[in-house]
């Protein structure tokens, strides 16, 4: 009798014992798992190989390109007025964002901006996406000079503490963090793009961007 317990007292304790190593050897393999994931989440590639060249006798909305099958509403505000005789509470409401937008720290030798917010939007793939708040805003900003366009940009990106990120090659700012919009901006020559919204179209708006005014890295520019 005394010989069965002592068995059965070892069996259990086997049975335990690699149970305890089993379960040690799951836990291991998933925090390894999940550490990898996180390395691989950050390791953002930060070696640029093109650049943003928007030509700098562009007018803001000429800037931006369109993009087929979406719904939007646009404004334009130059020097503390609108652009156009439109005086609907839509525009003024649109012609506030970009007010407050320049306001204070982005002010100095600004010149115009323009505004695009999407109701509806059509991703390159050509879904469609939409109704959703916020889905796409576009901010076009233009200065007097390159000079002052930089030190707007540095200033901005440094306030919202901006991250760098390398899309399509091309060096951008963005931040994305859970359960806020996704915010990109770009700089080239006089022209800060910001855009701000739901993850895909804001991505999609950028790679089309990048797409129309990147050039190889190069001297020359």
């Amino acid at each position: 009798m005394e010989l069965k317990t002592s068995v059965l007292h070892r069996t259990t304790s086997l049975k335990k014992f690699l149970i305890t190593v089993v379960m040690a050897m799951a836990t291991i393999i998933l925090m390894a798992s999940v550490f990898s994931g996180c390395v691989k989440e950050e390791e953002i590639p930060m070696e640029a190989t093109r650049q943003l060249v928007i030509p700098p006798e562009l007018e803001p909305e000429a800037a931006l390109p369109g993009f087929d099958g979406e719904i939007f509403y646009e404004c334009g505000y130059e020097g503390g007025r609108e652009l156009g005789n439109d005086v609907e509470t839509k525009t003024k409401v649109c012609v506030n964002y970009i007010r407050e937008f320049v306001n204070g720290r982005l002010g100095k030798d600004f010149i115009k901006g323009y505004l695009r917010t999407y109701s509806i939007y059509t991703l390159k793939s050509g879904e469609e996406i939409g109704i959703a708040y916020p889905l796409l805003r576009i901010f076009v900003l233009k200065y007097k000079n390159a000079q002052a366009t930089e030190q707007a940009f540095s200033l901005d990106t440094e306030f919202m503490e901006l991250k760098d990120l390398v899309l399509d090659g091309v060096k951008v700012k963005w931040h994305n963090n859970t359960n806020e919009p996704i915010v990109y901006m770009l700089q080239s020559n006089n022209f800060i793009v910001y855009i701000d919204g739901s993850d895909e179209p804001c991505t999609d708006a950028v790679s089309r961007i990048i797409e129309l005014y990147s050039v190889p890295i190069s001297k020359d520019y």
